[in-house]
């Protein structure tokens, strides 16, 4: 297991952001890892339109794609 996969191995167990080692948005990545990713994503993929994605509300917490505005 390389050093890298260790680390994400380890950051993971303890809830913390594989990439910055701040505490978890979402399941992978802290707020702004994940707004990061999803604008990457975005860009890659061309995409126009924004959804409703919940690194969109961050003042609703983890849960937000479960409530609406």
């Amino acid at each position: 297991m390389t050093r890298q996969a260790k680390y994400q191995a380890r950051m993971k167990s303890e809830g913390r952001c594989h990439l910055c080692g701040k505490p978890l948005f979402n399941k992978t990545y802290c707020h702004k890892c994940a707004v990061k990713a999803r604008e990457g994503q975005r860009r890659r993929n061309g995409a126009v339109r924004r959804n409703d994605a919940p690194s969109y509300y961050p003042e609703r917490g983890r849960d937000a794609s479960l409530q609406r505005p």
